[in-house]
């Protein structure tokens, strides 16, 4: 099986529009029709799927991994 790979621009952190950390931000994934959500991963091998979408930490990070082709929509704590 594949290994998936991490989801490098959540490690670095999100910021808005205003540039304040996106704290507890939601990351949609979805597969490239843009409305079915796709399998993420908390490990590279695949052991753990982790939830969808991905809620990110107070200072607007998070790490999971992925496989394949991916639409990521991110959004506010608000949605």
């Amino acid at each position: 099986m594949a290994q998936a790979v991490q989801v490098d621009f959540l490690v670095s952190g999100q910021v808005d529009s205003s540039g304040n950390r996106l704290e507890a931000g939601l990351v949609y994934f979805y597969e490239t029709d843009g409305t079915t959500l796709k399998t993420i991963w908390e490990d590279g091998a695949k052991e753990a799927t982790a939830s969808n979408p991905h809620t990110l930490s107070s200072a607007g990070t998070g790490q999971v991994f992925a496989d394949g082709i991916y639409v990521v929509v991110v959004k506010t704590s608000g949605g």
